[in-house]
């Protein structure tokens, strides 16, 4: 099995997933963390965040 990459700030790329309501950050592809949110007109309150152990400190979240 081959080591993730590693996360460098510059390469994380974080989107937002409407459909799944979370934003998602993946590096080299792969799905590093989340962040899962309610949102309504004037607020966005996240709820749950998650990163992969691999990748935990390494700036991801």
């Amino acid at each position: 099995m081959s080591e993730p990459p590693t996360a460098d700030p510059q390469t994380v790329d974080v989107r937002d997933d409407t459909e799944a309501n979370r934003y998602e950050a993946r590096v080299g592809g792969q799905l590093a963390g989340t962040a899962q949110y309610i949102r309504t007109p004037g607020l966005i309150a996240f709820v749950h965040t998650e990163v992969d152990p691999a990748y935990e400190g390494q700036g991801v979240g």
